[in-house]
C-alpha cells in the first residue's frame, strides 16, 4: 500500500508540465516547470528521485537544465533563440505515506533578450516522449 501511495503522490506531477511565458519589452522570460520523474528518465540523477536532495540537485543543476532545454524550441519573430538560464529550483511535496518532503518537480527559469519587442512567439515541449496522458498548461503574458 506504501508504495501505492508514493506513485500517488508521484504521478500527478508527471502528468503536466506547466509553462509561464511572459513577455516585457524586447524580455521574454520562460518558466517551465516539470516533474522530477520525467527528468529522471533522461538524465543521470545521484539518487533516486525521491531521495534527491538539494546539494545533490545542485550537483546536476546543468544536466538537468540541458535536459529541460533539448525538449524545448521556441522562435521569436520566426527565429530560433536559446534562452539564457536564470534559475533552477526544487518544489516540494510530501509522501503521503510518511509527511515526508521530497523534491517533487524543478522550476527552470529562463530569459531571451532581444533586440527590440517580439511581434511572434512560438514555443513547443516534448512532453509527451515516454510519457503517455501528458498534458502541458500554458499562460501567456505580453
Amino acid at each position: 500500500m506504501g508504495a501505492f501511495l508514493v506513485l500517488l503522490a508521484l504521478a500527478h506531477d508527471e502528468k503536466i508540465v506547466t509553462v509561464d511565458l511572459r513577455v516585457t519589452g524586447a524580455d521574454v522570460e520562460l518558466r517551465l516547470h516539470v516533474g522530477m520523474e520525467r527528468i529522471a528518465g533522461d538524465v543521470k540523477l545521484p539518487a533516486d528521485a525521491v531521495d534527491l536532495s538539494e546539494i545533490q540537485l545542485e550537483r546536476v543543476k546543468a544536466d538537468v537544465a540541458r535536459c529541460i532545454l533539448s525538449r524545448t524550441r521556441l522562435e521569436i519573430d520566426g527565429l530560433a533563440a536559446v534562452p539564457e538560464l536564470l534559475s533552477l529550483e526544487p518544489r516540494f511535496e510530501k509522501l503521503l505515506a510518511t509527511g515526508e518532503e521530497f523534491i517533487a518537480s524543478v522550476v527552470a527559469l529562463w530569459r531571451i533578450r532581444g533586440p527590440r519587442e517580439p511581434e511572434r512567439l512560438s514555443i513547443a515541449y516534448d512532453a509527451f516522449s515516454g510519457h503517455p496522458g501528458s498534458k502541458v498548461w500554458i499562460q501567456a503574458a505580453w
